[in-house]
């Protein structure tokens, strides 16, 4: 019940949090062996494991709603699957104390957390148990559609090893200004 009641509360305040960064949750690694055990898949990140919702029924006592969180108005964050989670065994921190008179080294401690990742995404009370969806669409189903790019009209930026392409599609006889200040009809552009 314990070990429930740590990670759900550890869940629902990374839930709530603003942050988008790892973070941990107290926890037995006995419990998580247990908890764990064939579930999840194993994760690009060495270490690491990827869990769907399903993989945790071998928490008896975690409520219902610990990956989500919504607050009075019914609107909030839930978790979108799957989380990436990783054990972590440290040691606490290195400190000294006085036994006769003399400076000694006091034994550290091992800590036992779970590195957690999620992927957060908005919820309210009328979509939160609704799963997205992809919608399979042929090959040959889509339309065809005409798109003129012109020189000054497009734009290439490169942002952390992405290339962006923003243009505008325009619709039959619209006017648009180029960047050389030059009045352009889509009426007379050969496509």
């Amino acid at each position: 019940m314990d070990g429930s009641r740590r990670f759900a509360v550890g869940v629902l305040t990374g839930l709530k949090s603003y942050s988008y960064s790892p973070f941990y949750v107290d926890l037995d690694l006995d419990i998580w062996r247990y908890v764990s055990h064939n579930k999840g898949t194993p994760s690009e990140h060495h270490g690491h494991l990827l869990f769907q919702k399903y993989d945790f029924v071998n928490f008896k006592f975690l409520p219902q709603y610990w990956w989500y969180f919504e607050d009075k108005h019914g609107e909030g964050m839930a978790i979108d699957f799957p989380i990436k989670i990783k054990p972590v065994l440290s040691w606490s921190a290195t400190h000294y104390f006085k036994k006769d008179g003399v400076l000694c080294k006091a034994p550290r401690f091992p800590l036992e957390k779970l590195c957690i990742e999620i992927a957060k995404k908005p919820c309210n009370f009328d979509n939160v148990e609704k799963t997205p969806y992809k919608r399979k669409v042929a090959v040959g189903d889509r339309g065809k559609q005409k798109v003129r790019i012109l020189g000054d009209g497009a734009k290439m930026s490169r942002i952390s090893y992405f290339i962006v392409l923003s243009f505008a599609l325009l619709s039959y006889g619209e006017k648009v200004m180029s960047a050389k200040d030059k009045l352009f009809n889509k009426a007379n552009f050969v496509v």
